[in-house]
């Protein structure tokens, strides 16, 4: 046995049903629940197989609780851009999150978000200069 596996499983089960751990708040402190078939390690591993190393356990849909149909092992960066608090951008028709709008423009993330959150258009945020004026 993977021992990497059972400490995922195990930390679902607490995330959903712990009111201790910090992270129930976020978790089943908002109804999300591990399926019946999951109470036991065995089945989780049955259903999931081991966990590739450099992955994560994700939930498809956030809003929805980890049962097999919704859940895979996905690489941090898959996992961060399925986060319920991801910001997406749709501009000319394509839409990407935050982060990969930035690195497309070459600019940061921050500096980016941040132009946004002044009121900026996407175009503005990413072809004007430092104070508004074109960039040269």
């Amino acid at each position: 046995m993977n021992r990497n596996t059972y400490k995922v499983w195990h930390a679902m089960h607490k995330r959903c049903t712990d009111q201790k751990y910090s992270n129930y708040p976020n978790y089943g402190g908002r109804g999300i629940t591990v399926c019946e078939r999951w109470a036991t390690f065995a089945a989780f591993l049955e259903d999931m197989g081991e966990k590739p190393e450099g992955t994560v356990l994700d939930r498809e849909d956030n809003e929805k609780g980890y049962f097999p149909d919704n859940c895979r092992w996905a690489t941090t960066a898959e996992s961060v851009r399925n986060r319920r608090v991801t910001n997406f951008i749709t501009h000319e028709g394509r839409t990407a999150c935050l982060t990969d709008w930035a690195k497309e423009v070459g600019m940061s993330k921050q500096k980016l978000a941040k132009r946004l959150s002044l009121g900026w258009t996407f175009a503005e945020a990413v072809t004007l200069g430092h104070y508004g004026r074109p960039a040269a």
